[in-house]
């Protein structure tokens, strides 16, 4: 269960974890070379926006691989 340790609520990048709604989302936009996903649970109330993607203090449960489709492998 990953944490940041230098979280800041600011909404602009840094400061936390980012993420993106979907693993094809986060691999056109972010990583073209990527080739591994995780689903990573965070909570709602934490969560900030930034653009299309957003950033949390850490994740709330055990990740789990997915495959670029969000489906659990």
């Amino acid at each position: 269960t990953p944490q940041s340790p230098d979280w800041d609520d600011a909404p602009h990048c840094g400061g936390g974890l980012h993420f993106s709604p979907s693993p094809d989302r986060a691999k056109d936009r972010y990583c073209p070379s990527a080739t591994h996903f995780l689903a990573c649970p965070v909570s709602v109330d934490a969560i900030v926006w930034i653009d299309d993607k957003v950033k949390v203090p850490g994740v709330v449960a055990p990740i789990w691989e997915v495959d670029i489709h969000g489906n659990r492998l």
